[in-house]
C-alpha cells in the first residue's frame, strides 16, 4: 500500500466503532459494551454453497470483522515505523555522501601537491593550509 492509500483508508474509517469487537459465532458482531454493531450473516447467496461451506465462510467473515480495528491499527503502526526508518536511512545516506565528497576533496588536494593521495598525509601543504584557515 502506498502512503496515500493508507491515508485514504484511515480517512474512510474515521469514526469506526473502536475495538475490541467480538463475534457470537452466529454472524453478529458486538462492541465491548455488547451493542450489536455489525452483522456478517450471508445466507442469501451463501445458501447455494452448502451449509458447511456457508457456515465456515460466515465464521471467517466474522473473525475478519472482529480483527478489523486491530488490523487498521497495525497498518498505521507499520507505516509510522517505515517512515521513521526511511528518514533515518536518508539521513545516513546524506552523511555518507558528505563524507565521500570531503574525502574526494582531500585526495584531490593531495594530488595538487604531488604527494601520495593519502588523506592522512600530514606533510601536505594544501591540507596544512586548510587546517590553519579559521
Amino acid at each position: 500500500m502506498t502512503d496515500a492509500e493508507i491515508d485514504e483508508l484511515i480517512e474512510k474509517t474515521k469514526g469506526h466503532t473502536p475495538g475490541p469487537l467480538h463475534g457470537d459465532g452466529h454472524g453478529y458482531i458486538f462492541d465491548s459494551e455488547m451493542h450489536m454493531v455489525l452483522q456478517v450473516r450471508g445466507w442469501g447467496w451463501l445458501q447455494y454453497k452448502g451449509e458447511d461451506v456457508a457456515i465456515a465462510e460466515q465464521n471467517a467473515n466474522e473473525r475478519l470483522a472482529e480483527s478489523a480495528p486491530d488490523l487498521l491499527a497495525l497498518v498505521q503502526e507499520q507505516r509510522d515505523e517505515i517512515k521513521a526508518r526511511t528518514e533515518s536511512i536518508y539521513a545516513q545516506d546524506r552523511t555518507i555522501a558528505k563524507l565521500e565528497a570531503e574525502n574526494a576533496q582531500m585526495k584531490a588536494k593531495c594530488r595538487e601537491c604531488n604527494r601520495p593521495n593519502d588523506v592522512g598525509n600530514v606533510e601536505c601543504p594544501a591540507l596544512q593550509s586548510e587546517e590553519q584557515t579559521p
